[in-house]
């Protein structure tokens, strides 16, 4: 199952890289857009140091960014990620972990429903992205799982 979750890692980059790319490239970069991507990494670092068993470091969960951030981040994060997932057996996998949410609200998540959440979660706002951009006239990408498993993405 890590192999699995590690697999679609690379994909929400990808996915994330080919939307940026578009943006990049199209001179089109509505403030929306960037603010998602920007919020979707910060999230994504929260539930790594959640994962992790570390205390997240609070701060925006809509922080500001520019187009220009947006790369390293990604990559950054997907390596975070990766390289977590990749030290950890399959055991990781039915444990779960205790936090507090930004509201102060203790949980208790398992790691496979903590990973579900970050992976769902860019998904989702890619497709809000994907939205802003076409009502800025581009023509979208493919994204989609399947095009990644093919090899065409």
């Amino acid at each position: 199952m890590i192999n699995y979750f590690s697999k679609l890692f690379d994909y929400d980059k990808a996915a994330s890289i080919k939307l940026l790319d578009l943006m990049t490239t199209s001179g089109t970069a509505p403030y929306e857009t960037v603010k998602i991507f920007a919020h979707m990494m910060a999230a994504q670092n929260t539930w790594l140091l959640r994962a992790k068993k570390l205390n997240a470091p609070g701060g925006p969960l809509w922080p500001d960014s520019t187009l220009e951030e947006l790369r390293p981040s990604i990559i950054s994060h997907h390596a975070a990620w990766k390289e977590w997932l990749n030290g950890q057996s399959d055991d990781i996998l039915t444990s779960t972990v205790s936090y507090q949410n930004s509201a102060g609200t203790e949980f208790n998540t398992a790691i496979t429903d903590v990973i579900t959440q970050v992976l769902n979660h860019g998904t989702h706002h890619r497709g809000q992205i994907g939205i802003y951009l076409k009502q800025a006239g581009l023509q979208l990408p493919g994204t989609d799982h399947i095009l990644f498993s093919r090899g065409l993405l």
